[in-house]
C-alpha cells in the first residue's frame, strides 16, 4: 500500500443541477488541481452574450474557474424555468416539474460519462441517481453532497409543525414533496459510498433514520471573510434584530414573531429580510412588529449587516443556516435553534446562544440579555469574527481535498 504521502491525487467529477454552493465546490477542487470536469445547468460563459429567461445570469458566474472544466446543459432548468414563469409557483412547478428537471439533467450526466481517467464522482442531493449507477459500473467512487437533512426527519418536523399551528401552515407551501423525488434520494443515500452532510445535527438526523456512521462526513460550509466589521454607528440606531433567509415556517418565523410581539420594546426593530415562502396570511396579525423588506442588493445587504444588532434563526429544521456564518463574518452575534449548525459554529454565550426549537421564552431571553448588556454584546461582537475564521472557504477546500485524498489511499 502507499504511504499517504506517495498517494497521487484523486481526479474528480462534479454534478450539480442547481446553483446553491457549487460554484464554490467546483473552486475548492479546481484550486487544488483536482477537478476533472464540472456539470451544471445553466452557466454564463465570459465568451458568450447569451440572455437566459428568467435566471439572473451574473449569478451563473464564477470568477477564476476554469471555462474549459464545465460542462454546461442549461436546457432543463431553461424549460422548467419557462414552465414556472408562465404558470406561476404552484404544487405542480415546485414538485413534478422541479422534479422533472432532476431526473432529465441527471439521465442526460450519465450518458456522458465515461471511463478516462476519473476517480471520483461527486453528485448533489436528489439529481444524480443515474449518475451513481454508471460511475459505479465504471467502478467509480460515489460520493452524495447531501445538503439537506435525512427526508423521513424533516417529513416528521414538518407535520409537526402543521398539527401544532395550522395558522401557519400557508407558510409551509407545496407539502408534501414530490414522492419521486424522495425515493430518488432515498436510494442515493443508499448508493453513495460516502455522503457529506453539512453539520454534526444534519449527520445524526441521517444516524437515526439507518444510514451507517462510516458513510457520513462532516463537511460544513465556509464563509467570505469582510475584515473588521465597523459598528461605531449602530448606537444610533434602535436594537436591530434580523432574520435573513427565507421567510417560512421551517424556519420557525412564528416563534420570532411571537417573542418579539411579547417583548414589545418600542426601541426594538425586526427585519424580515427575504422572500416570504408560500401565503403571507399568517403574518398579518403580526404586522406592527416586523418590517419586511424583501430581497436585498449587495450594498443593501452591506449596509443591514451595519446596523443589526443580533441575528436570529429559530429553524424548526436547518442542515447548515449559512447565514450564522455570515453574520459573525459581520460581527453581528447570533440565536439560534439547536436544529441548525448551531452547536458546530456557535460558542454558548461567547459569540452567540443556541436555543430549543419552538422555545419563544428563549428567545426573549437571549435578545433582552443582548438588549440590557451592551458588554456582553461587544464581547460577542468580538469572537463572532474570530470564530467566523475557523470556517472560511479555504479552511472547506482543505477539509473536503483531505477527504478525497483518503478516499485515493484505501485504494
Amino acid at each position: 500500500m502507499l504511504l499517504r504521502d506517495q498517494v497521487p491525487n484523486p481526479s474528480v467529477v462534479l454534478s450539480h443541477a442547481g446553483v446553491q454552493y457549487s460554484y464554490r465546490v467546483a473552486s475548492a477542487l479546481e484550486e487544488a488541481d483536482i477537478l476533472r470536469c464540472f456539470y451544471t445547468t445553466i452557466y454564463n460563459f465570459q465568451n458568450e452574450k447569451v440572455t437566459f429567461p428568467f435566471v439572473k445570469a451574473r449569478r451563473r458566474f464564477c470568477e477564476g474557474l476554469n471555462e474549459q472544466l464545465i460542462a454546461s446543459d442549461p436546457w432543463p432548468e431553461i424549460l422548467e424555468r419557462l414552465a414556472t414563469g408562465l404558470l406561476g409557483k404552484n404544487r405542480f412547478t415546485k414538485n413534478p416539474l422541479l422534479y422533472w428537471r432532476n431526473c432529465w439533467f441527471d439521465s442526460r450526466v450519465a450518458r456522458r460519462l465515461n471511463s478516462s481517467s476519473w476517480d471520483c464522482f461527486i453528485g448533489y442531493a436528489g439529481s444524480c441517481l443515474a449518475s451513481f449507477r454508471r460511475a459505479k459500473a465504471l467502478g467509480r467512487s460515489v460520493v452524495l453532497d447531501q445538503h439537506d437533512v435525512h427526508p423521513a426527519f424533516a417529513e416528521r418536523l414538518l407535520k409537526e409543525e402543521i398539527d401544532l399551528h395550522p395558522d401557519f401552515a400557508p407558510l409551509i407551501p407545496f407539502w408534501p414533496p414530490h414522492r419521486g423525488y424522495l425515493e430518488r434520494v432515498n436510494q442515493e443515500l443508499e448508493l453513495a459510498d460516502y455522503i457529506l452532510v453539512l453539520s454534526q445535527f444534519a449527520l445524526d438526523s441521517h444516524r437515526q433514520n439507518g444510514i451507517p456512521k462510516e458513510k457520513l462526513v462532516w463537511m460544513p460550509l465556509g464563509v467570505d471573510l469582510c475584515g473588521d466589521p465597523i459598528k461605531e454607528e449602530v448606537e444610533k440606531h434602535p436594537f436591530q434584530v434580523l432574520f435573513l433567509g427565507t421567510i417560512g415556517q421551517r424556519k420557525g418565523i412564528k416563534y420570532l414573531l411571537e417573542a418579539v410581539k411579547q417583548l414589545h420594546m418600542c426601541n426594538l426593530k425586526l427585519i424580515l429580510a427575504g422572500q416570504i415562502d408560500g401565503n403571507p396570511k399568517p403574518l398579518v396579525p403580526y404586522r406592527d412588529f416586523f418590517h419586511h423588506v424583501g430581497f436585498l442588493s449587495a450594498q443593501a445587504l452591506r449596509d443591514c449587516w451595519a446596523s443589526t444588532r443580533v441575528l436570529v434563526l429559530p429553524s424548526v429544521y436547518d442542515s447548515l443556516g449559512q447565514v450564522i456564518l455570515e453574520a459573525m463574518a459581520h460581527g453581528v452575534p447570533v440565536i439560534v435553534s439547536e436544529n441548525t449548525a448551531g452547536h458546530d459554529i456557535v460558542r454558548e454565550g461567547v459569540d452567540g446562544f443556541v436555543v430549543p426549537i419552538r422555545d419563544v421564552e428563549a428567545l426573549k431571553d437571549r435578545i433582552l440579555r443582548l438588549y440590557q448588556d451592551e458588554e456582553l454584546w461587544q464581547y460577542m461582537h468580538r469572537n463572532a469574527v474570530e470564530r467566523a475564521k475557523e470556517f472560511t472557504w479555504i479552511k472547506y477546500r482543505e477539509r473536503l481535498v483531505a477527504f478525497l485524498k483518503g478516499l485515493t489511499h484505501e485504494k
